[in-house]
């Protein structure tokens, strides 16, 4: 089953855009047990992030549906993509 991964590093208000944060957020919930308050950390810190170019996530898609995401941080310090 192929896997179709595209990065992003905007923030976006519109409706569509909004349910995939929605779907980005439930879909890593999981690793609250070991990131003790994700939820507010992905809220605070990532969403804004992602508004202000400090953040961004690629994702992982096969046939229509979210099937995997990596969440980074994309500054000069802390450098985690091979795009511009």
């Amino acid at each position: 089953m192929p896997v179709n991964i595209q990065t992003y590093r905007t923030y976006d208000h519109a409706h569509a855009h909004n349910l995939l944060y929605k779907s980005i957020l439930e879909l890593t919930e999981s690793i609250g047990d070991t990131y003790p308050n994700h939820s507010k950390w992905y809220l605070d810190k990532f969403l804004t992030g992602l508004k202000t170019g400090e953040r961004g996530y690629a994702i992982a898609e096969s046939n229509g549906e979210l099937a995997g995401v990596a969440l980074f941080k994309d500054t000069k310090e802390e450098k985690k993509s091979n795009q511009k």
